[in-house]
């Protein structure tokens, strides 16, 4: 394995991402007696920051993300420079942006279980909750919109753990620099509100608006305005005809219908007025929806489905960068003594796990998704002003438009409908109940005055709703279910299976004991 290379107090050891302006390492931050911190490290050259509307949102991305420390918000440890380098250093996330996971599901037609849509979006809306009422050292309100909330922005962990990145062209009053062009158009059209694409004024009900259009894409693996070109898609997001898209969610989830139209309200003030009065909307028709499989429990359950990880020592076509030392000197041209290093004990990052099985190793080789995702992948080219979006994801990424210039809408291709579409979960629908299976006549035994319950763990590929005895009892996977010593007729009710599918087993649960059956359809 190659050398890391050396920058500042830092030793990059791999490219997680690039854009436009900027470069993302995984890196590695040293200090004595063995001490390291793994970081996502956002390097920019110094060819961008001698452009000083560049360096003046830099410095404001940078500030703001200092002031962000949120379990639901990538946090931002560092802002420095070496050799006239600037560059972040960020909470480094093992796991994937939310682009990438969905387009698996795209790619492995299957959906993403109603329940980890609730998970998610629940918790992305924790941290906007917390971003939109954030203030300064002296209690004053921020009013910071976000600006381009969309999936590729998002980031899931392996352990369950979700978050909001890439405040790089969020508007905030803590901003250093107030630009001419504050106002004008940036984001990524897809997910913009109304008033976005106009430039108009923005308040918190514009993220609301681009949550409800990420909410609808989770739902229906589709992104809810669609066209043959960006300037289709921006005329459907000013004209926000709902018809549609509130079809395609009603088709799998129709509790969640009244959520997402009055998010995506076309007049402002027919939204919902705040995160905190979407969450207690959610809370209300929660309780009618399933509550398994959580986030952990999917994500280890299509792990295979997923981008491995980055092998340490690849640094793209280019090459590795010219290394960096301390006093800014190219490493190689003059030998420098060892300092001792300065640690920030503010770091808080959590470690990376790496895919070692044979086989995982083999499908990953194959596969051209995306590359394992950090903290600030997706921050990387978002520096400028006039800057609407650029968008670091891989050759099979989640289909978003390309960015386009400020004030200057550009056709380009739309994104496309998922093909071939997955065809709804028949959990909305009312299932027929399975002939029972006839089982053997019990042979005598003897009374039992009492005896303590027996338990069930359930799960099936892909994932089903489960009645057990004709009652509902949730989605997979069910752990440890109670249930009364002796056999149970378990219907599994295939949920994104075309045609729809349905096995119904019997199985004997033993007082005190757990019984295990995991059903795979065909």
């Amino acid at each position: 394995m190659p050398e890391p290379i050396p920058f500042g107090r830092y030793r990059l050891v791999s490219l997680l991402g690039e854009g436009g302006m900027a470069r993302v390492y995984k890196a590695v931050l040293s200090g004595q007696m063995g001490f390291e911190k793994m970081v996502a490290l956002k390097r920019i050259p110094r060819s961008v920051t001698q452009d000083e509307r560049m360096l003046k949102a830099l410095i404001n991305e940078a500030r703001l993300g200092g002031q962000l420390v949120h379990k639901n918000i990538v946090e931002t440890y560092e802002f420095d420079d070496v050799g006239g380098h600037y560059y972040l250093a960020m909470e480094m996330v093992d796991g994937w942006t939310l682009s990438a996971v969905l387009q698996a599901c795209r790619e492995n037609r299957h959906w993403m279980p109603i329940s980890v849509v609730v998970e998610v979006f629940d918790n992305i809306m924790k941290g906007l909750v917390y971003a939109h009422e954030v203030t300064d050292s002296q209690g004053v309100v921020q009013n910071l919109v976000h600006r381009d909330l969309k999936p590729g922005n998002i980031i899931v962990s392996r352990g369950g753990d979700v978050k909001v990145m890439d405040f790089g062209i969020a508007k905030a009053e803590s901003n250093l620099y107030k630009t001419t062009d504050s106002n004008a158009t940036k984001g990524t059209p897809v997910y913009m509100s109304p008033e976005q694409v106009r430039a108009k004024d923005l308040d918190q009900r514009s993220d609301i608006f681009s949550m409800g259009s990420v909410l609808h894409e989770m739902i229906t693996l589709q992104v809810p305005f669609q066209g043959e070109s960006l300037v289709a898609i921006v005329h459907g997001i000013l004209e926000t005809d709902l018809t549609r898209p509130l079809e395609r969610v009603a088709a799998r989830c129709p509790e969640l219908v009244p959520l997402v139209e009055k998010m995506m309200a076309k007049e402002v003030d027919d939204r919902f007025e705040s995160g905190k009065a979407v969450r207690k909307a959610l809370r209300e028709i929660r309780a009618s929806l399933p509550h398994s499989p959580t986030l952990a429990d999917w994500l280890e359950e299509i792990d295979d489905e997923l981008p491995g990880s980055t092998p340490d020592g690849e640094f793209g076509d280019d090459g590795p960068p010219a290394g960096v030392l301390a006093d800014g000197t190219k490493s190689g041209e003059i030998k420098v003594p060892n300092q001792p290093s300065r640690v920030d004990e503010t770091l808080e990052v959590s470690g990376t796990r790496r895919n070692t099985g044979k086989k995982r190793r083999k499908k990953k080789k194959q596969s051209s998704s995306a590359l394992p995702i950090v903290l600030g992948l997706a921050a990387a080219g978002l520096l400028g002003a006039g800057v609407v979006a650029v968008m670091l994801q891989s050759q099979k990424a989640d289909p978003e438009p390309v960015p386009v210039q400020a004030a200057a809408v550009q056709p380009t291709p739309a994104a496309p409908e998922p093909t071939p579409e997955p065809t709804p979960a028949p959990v909305a629908a009312p299932t027929p109940r399975p002939t029972p299976v006839a089982a053997p006549e019990p042979t005598p035994a003897p009374v039992v005055v009492s005896a303590d319950p027996g338990f069930l763990d359930l799960n099936s590929r892909p994932w089903s709703t489960v009645k057990i005895d004709g009652k509902d009892v949730g989605t997979v996977p069910i752990k440890q279910h109670e249930v009364s010593p002796g056999s149970h007729q378990v219907t599994f009710v295939c949920g994104p299976c075309d045609p729809p599918a349905e096995r119904t087993v019997v199985v004997n649960a033993k007082s005190g004991e757990t019984a295990r059956e995991v059903i795979r359809f065909e």
